[in-house]
């Protein structure tokens, strides 16, 4: 039906309601987080303040702990054998250092590290279409789907020939709905030209 009055160049280009809200959601999500790395790894922070004051006891704890052990070794086979295990306590004693700001700091150095990679995958072009368009494109065409599905939901309850005529109603139903969308839209996305062409 929507074949008839629109040219097949534009019909690859396809977009549902509600998407452009989904992707100001994810984005409102990612900002939270961001917000969220950035409180917890604050060196003001209660709770990383807690687990650095935690950590430093277990530090302390596990050096005099194995302190006699490592004395006993150096004793018995040189300082060269005990030196990695006292680097290590040494390495966690500099990384709790001032509230466990050095710690802090690399952490979220890491995670801003990946998320640049994750963000460079993102945005690599395959042809003509990129990652990030490609997922939300996956996200709108979800959209659409669970609209049809929708649809089609009445007529599980049916048999026979009312089911059959339901069926026939919800298909109409959802290629009339696509059709608002795109007179709305003005364009649809691949995924939801894929659907489309299902459901006629």
């Amino acid at each position: 039906m929507l074949n008839t009055f629109l040219p097949s160049s534009i019909l690859p280009l396809a977009q549902v309601t509600g998407g452009d809200d989904s992707v100001q959601q994810l984005e409102a999500v990612q900002q939270a987080w961001d917000a969220r790395w950035e409180d917890i790894f604050a060196t003001s922070s209660g709770l990383y303040l807690g687990i650095n004051q935690f950590a430093s006891i277990i530090l302390v704890g596990a050096f005099l702990f194995f302190a006699v052990g490592w004395v006993k070794e150096a004793i018995e086979r040189g300082i060269f054998p005990a030196l990695p295990n006292v680097l290590w306590v040494l390495t966690i004693a500099v990384l709790l250092f001032n509230n466990g700001a050095l710690l802090g700091s690399a952490t979220l150095g890491i995670r801003n590290l990946i998320n640049a990679q994750t963000q460079t995958v993102l945005q690599v072009q395959v042809g003509e279409v990129s990652m990030l368009e490609a997922l939300n494109d996956v996200i709108l065409s979800q959209q659409a789907k669970a609209v049809i599905q929708q649809e089609y939901a009445a007529c599980d309850a049916q048999t026979g020939q009312a089911q059959v005529d339901c069926f026939i109603r919800a298909g109409e139903r959802a290629q009339q709905r696509l059709e608002e969308e795109y007179r709305s839209r003005g364009f649809w996305s691949a995924g939801l030209q894929r659907l489309w062409s299902r459901v006629q």
